[in-house]
C-alpha cells in the first residue's frame, strides 16, 4: 500500500475549498467541513472555507466570524482570490490583479496582521504602501526602530495549523477510541479531512454523520485496536510538516510499525511512504533482520529491497552481529541467490553454521537448561543444500565443495 500523491499541507487544505461566481446559482463544490463564506464587496465571488484556519492565520477575522458565518471584505474578486489563496498556501499569486488592486491587497494585509504578505507586496511595488511612514530627509534624525509586537506577527501556515490544537475554542472534533471511550484528543475537521482520506469521507457525511458530544463538538470513534500512542503520532503527523517523523526516537521502530499498520485503514498513503523512508534510514547491521520481517508483513516493498541490498553489501558485518539469527531462511537464501557476495568457502561455512546455531537459540524453549546443541554434519549439509542457489548460478564443483564441507582456497561469487 503506497501512494505518491501530493502531501503538501497547503495543497491538501486548499483542495477542500471552493469558489462560486455571480449569480451564485451553482452548488459549491467545497467539502462539508467548509462552513464559512468570505465574499468581496460586490458579491462577485464567494469563497467557502474553514473558519478555524482563517482565524488562526488572520486573527482579526475572529470578530467577524463570531457574529456571522459570512464575512464581507472591502475588495474586488481578484484581490479576494489572491488573499484567500495566500492564507491557505502561503503563496502569493496575483490573478489579474492590477497595481491599484495590489495597494488594496496591501491595506487588507495590514488590517489582517499579515506582515509577510505586506512586505512581499511592497517589494513588488517598489514604493512604500500608504500605511508606511514617509522616508525621512537627509537632515532629519533617524527615529529609533519601533518595538516588534510578537502577538501581531504573521504566523506561517504550518505553525498556524499546529497551533490550532492549542486553542480549544477552535477545535470541533473529539477523537475517541472505541464506542465507550472518552475523547482523548481534540482536533479540527478541516485538518483531519485535508490530511486523511478516511476522515475526509467520514466528515463529508457519505458514510454517516458523527454524533455530537455534550460540548457541541462531533464525536469521532476509532477502532479499539488503535493504541493512544499511535493516535497521538497520527495527529502530530497531520498537524505538522515533519514528514521525516523526527519526533519518533531512532530506536523506537514499533511506533513506526504501528503507524504503517493503520495507513491502509485510514487511507494515508503518503504516511506509509514516509514510514518506509524512516525505516530505510534506521537500518543497520543490528536490526536488519527485524526490519526485514516487519517490512514483509507490512508489504513495504521499498524497505524489503533496501534491507536485502544492505545485507548483501554489509554481509560480513551482518553475519558478525548478535541478531544475525533474525534473518529467516528465505531471507538468507535470497541474499545468497543474488550472486553478489564474494567469499571463501571456509568462511561461508562458518557463517552458515553460526546462523544455524543462532536459529536453534531462538527456537529453544524458555525453560531450556544446558548447553546449546550444535548442528551435526548431516543437518548442516541439508541446510546448506537448501540455502545455496541452483547449479545454474555458479560452478558445480564449488557447490559440491561447499555441501561436502571441504574448504577451497579460491574465491567464488555466490
Amino acid at each position: 500500500f503506497s501512494s505518491k500523491m501530493s502531501d503538501s499541507l497547503g495543497a491538501q487544505l486548499w483542495a477542500l475549498t471552493s469558489f462560486t461566481k455571480q449569480p451564485h446559482t451553482s452548488c459549491p463544490e467545497a467539502h462539508a467541513t467548509c462552513q464559512c463564506v468570505i465574499r468581496d464587496a460586490g458579491d462577485t465571488l464567494r469563497f467557502y472555507g474553514h473558519a478555524d484556519l482563517l482565524i488562526s492565520r488572520a486573527p482579526p477575522l475572529a470578530a467577524h466570524l463570531a457574529e456571522s458565518s459570512e464575512v464581507v471584505l472591502p475588495c474586488n474578486a481578484p484581490v479576494l482570490r489572491s488573499l484567500v489563496q495566500y492564507l491557505y498556501t502561503d503563496r502569493l499569486l496575483l490573478h489579474s490583479v492590477k497595481e491599484g488592486d495590489v495597494r488594496t491587497l496591501g491595506s487588507l494585509a495590514t488590517d489582517l496582521q499579515l506582515d509577510n504578505l505586506r512586505r512581499q507586496l511592497q517589494g513588488l511595488l517598489g514604493t512604500p504602501l500608504p500605511t508606511d511612514p514617509p522616508p525621512s530627509g537627509d537632515m532629519a534624525p533617524v527615529p529609533p526602530p519601533a518595538p516588534v509586537d510578537t502577538a501581531r506577527m504573521e504566523v506561517p501556515l504550518p505553525l498556524a495549523v499546529s497551533k490550532l490544537l492549542d486553542n480549544p475554542d477552535l477545535t470541533d472534533v473529539g477523537l475517541c477510541i472505541g464506542p465507550q471511550g472518552p475523547p482523548l484528543f481534540w482536533a479540527n475537521q478541516s485538518v483531519l479531512a485535508a490530511r486523511c482520506g478516511y476522515f475526509s469521507a467520514l466528515l463529508s457525511g457519505r458514510w454517516a454523520v458523527p454524533p455530537p458530544l455534550d460540548c457541541g463538538r462531533l464525536r469521532v470513534e476509532l477502532p479499539e485496536e488503535m493504541a493512544p500512542q499511535t493516535l497521538s503520532d497520527l495527529l502530530r503527523y497531520m498537524y505538522q510538516d515533519q514528514y521525516d517523523l523526527r519526533w519518533i526516537p531512532k530506536g523506537d521502530l514499533h511506533r513506526v510499525y504501528d503507524l504503517m499498520n493503520w495507513c491502509e485503514f485510514l487511507l494515508l498513503g503518503p504516511l506509509f511512504d514516509h514510514c518506509q523512508a524512516y525505516l530505510i534510514r534506521a537500518t543497520d547491521c543490528m536490526n536488519v533482520g527485524l526490519i526485514w520481517q516487519e517490512a514483509e508483513c507490512l508489504r513495504a516493498e521499498e524497505v524489503v529491497d533496501h534491507v536485502k541490498a544492505f545485507t548483501i553489501q554489509h554481509y560480513s558485518s551482518v553475519a558478525a552481529a548478535p541478531h544475525f539469527g533474525h534473518l529467516q531462511k528465505h531471507m538468507l537464501r535470497s541474499v545468497l541467490n543474488a550472486g553478489r557476495i564474494m567469499a571463501r568457502t571456509e568462511w561461508l561455512m562458518q557463517t552458515l553454521a553460526h546462523w544455524a546455531t543462532l536459529q536453534l537459540t531462538r527456537e529453544r524453549p524458555k525453560d531450556f537448561i544446558g548447553p546449546l546443541p550444535t548442528p551435526g554434519a548431516a543437518d548442516m549439509s541439508s541446510l546448506i543444500q537448501d540455502l545455496l542457489p541452483p547449479y545454474t548460478l555458479f560452478n558445480r564443483t564449488t557447490r559440491m565443495s561447499v555441501c561436502s564441507g571441504r574448504p577451497r582456497a579460491a574465491r567464488f561469487p555466490l
